[in-house]
């Protein structure tokens, strides 16, 4: 198996593991989830020794780091375009900034739909991590030279 096959599959997978989760909330069965990520842990493993031609070599070693370092740029700034507008809506209610009034009122708060939301947001967020890891990969491959049989 090839590298970035193995990236493209592991994104698949953790597509996969937030469609479970979301089942499993839905359902109201935590085993489902844990039972999904165990089994998503054993493919990789078995996946991650079936990866044909890793090397240790300069080269390889400079696009991994080159790739890592795009990515964690790449991602710290849709994590953030993201997660910085679900604050803003979370602290528009006044409970959440504010102490509540010493006189009875009913809570203001956000529906629990929409937490849910925000957690599959979150988990969507990070499995498109995986695809941008890939195509930075991809590109500091062509760059610097990479092996040419692993690009697809």
């Amino acid at each position: 198996m090839k590298k970035n096959t193995f990236y493209l599959l592991c994104g698949a997978a953790a597509i996969l593991l937030v469609l479970l989760f979301y089942l499993s909330v839905e359902l109201k069965l935590p085993w489902l989830i844990f039972f999904g990520i165990v089994a998503a842990v054993v493919a990789y493993i078995i996946c991650r020794k079936k990866i044909a031609g890793i090397s240790g070599d300069e080269r390889e070693m400079l696009i991994d780091m080159k790739t890592a370092s795009a990515t964690l740029k790449a991602a710290a700034v849709v994590y953030l375009a993201v997660n910085i507008p679900l604050a803003v809506y979370a602290f528009s209610f006044p409970q959440m900034i504010l102490p509540p009034p010493h006189f009875p009122v009913p809570p203001v708060s956000i529906p629990l739909v929409s937490l849910g939301s925000v957690a599959l947001i979150e988990l969507v967020l990070l499995a498109a991590v995986l695809f941008i890891y890939v195509g930075f990969h991809v590109y500091y491959a062509k760059k610097y030279g990479g092996d040419d049989e692993d690009e697809e």
